[in-house]
């Protein structure tokens, strides 16, 4: 006797033994297509972090920050204080490139 592990109205039969095997088959493939998402967002390399890649981390961290912030219900202080960290290493970054610029322009 098949083990119970798919739904089987979901998966449009009423044979759990069936059900089993689509819903193994439907996991496999969408392991398979997370796997090549993963590898078309992912670069291998990064040579320079640009501004953009700066501003796309910083952005995708502050999401995600509010995010969990949200699933963990932090204190308001908390995540103003990893904001406010986020906006200082933005303004350094910014700081050092002007410097950058300027002792390369004399």
């Amino acid at each position: 006797m098949a083990k119970p592990w798919a739904c089987r109205v979901s998966l449009g039969t009423e044979d759990l033994a069936t059900a089993n095997r689509k819903a193994a088959k439907l996991e496999h493939e969408w392991l398979e297509r997370f796997e090549r998402q993963r590898k078309q967002r992912i670069p291998t390399t990064i040579h320079k972090v640009t501004p953009a890649i700066l501003q796309l981390i910083k952005g995708s961290c502050s999401h995600g920050l509010l995010d969990f912030d949200q699933q963990i219900s932090w204190g308001d202080d908390h995540l103003r204080h990893v904001c406010i960290a986020l906006n200082v290493l933005d303004e350094k970054r910014e700081s050092a490139a002007q410097r950058k610029f300027a002792s390369s322009s004399n």
